[in-house]
């Protein structure tokens, strides 16, 4: 049974939080950075995001939860630049004073509901639950070592940035994933934002692990998650660089996700 929220009633009741002063404008800058702050910040400020970031960022959502929003949200980026109020709690009140923006400016109408969507269930690719050579367990205990504020490498990874292993923390990029010390839950999360589904920890292991994970970003995909002939592109998939380096792969299937559903959106009136 879904439940029905319209993102813009957050305008109409005025005990609801806002920014004092919103600027909205287009990003049509090529090949600059962006970025969102403002926890604790004077100002709130989004740099070159696209719209369906934005959405995911002020409701609190992964990727795969934001359903039915416009192609176009994916490519039109867009800076904002806002005022927090006198007294405004920044950590708990800047996404709904962002929702409201969104709302306000973007004619955003949004609803909440439970949908049954395709989705992955990550899982032991042998038998024999026989680990993939570039997953190995780990016992480093990340509280005691970020208590003791010990430089955040552990390791020399054969991927990653500058040839170090973060530790207790997981980098994800468009061709690799790199883990110290995380959770399979962790693992089929970061997963989520490559295949472009829900992904579930069904391995049944416990305890963490060390990860390297690595594969073709323009390698075709079929219907089944296997490397593609069809599609003209070559390389690895992530598909088979889970089996072939954790020793895990993932199992079509079909499941309850909680959604927010895009009713409506606009592109903003000029300033």
């Amino acid at each position: 049974m879904s439940c029905t929220v319209l993102a813009a009633a957050l305008a109409a009741q005025g005990a609801q939080p806002a920014f004092e002063v919103v600027s909205v404008k287009p990003n049509t800058s090529i090949g600059e950075g962006g970025f969102i702050t403002g926890f604790g910040n004077p100002q709130f400020r989004v740099r070159n995001i696209s719209l369906r970031a934005i959405i995911i960022y002020a409701y609190d959502l992964r990727d795969v939860q934001l359903v039915d929003a416009p192609e176009w949200t994916r490519s039109a980026r867009f800076d904002i630049s806002a005022t927090y109020p006198q007294g405004a709690d920044p950590q708990t009140q800047m996404r709904p004073m962002l929702q409201r923006v969104l709302a306000e400016r973007f004619n955003l109408r949004v609803r909440r509901e439970t949908r049954e969507l395709p989705m992955y269930r990550l899982v032991m690719a042998r038998q024999d639950r026989k680990l993939g050579p570039n997953l190995v367990p780990s016992d480093v205990d990340c509280a005691k070592w970020l208590a003791e504020n010990r430089p955040q490498i552990i390791g020399t990874p054969p991927i990653g940035p500058a040839g170090a292993r973060p530790a207790c923390m997981t980098v994800t990029q468009r061709n690799f994933i790199l883990a110290g010390t995380k959770p399979m839950a962790d693992l089929a999360r970061s997963l989520e934002s490559i295949v472009a589904r829900s992904v579930v920890d069904a391995t049944a292991l416990s305890g963490n692990f060390n990860i390297d994970l690595q594969w073709t970003p323009s390698a075709g995909l079929d219907a089944a998650g296997n490397t593609s002939a069809a599609a003209g592109d070559s390389g690895l998939s992530v598909f088979t660089a889970l089996q072939e380096q954790l020793g895990l792969k993932l199992e079509p299937a079909r499941g309850p996700v909680d959604a927010l559903v895009v009713e409506s959106v606009e592109r903003p009136a000029p300033d």
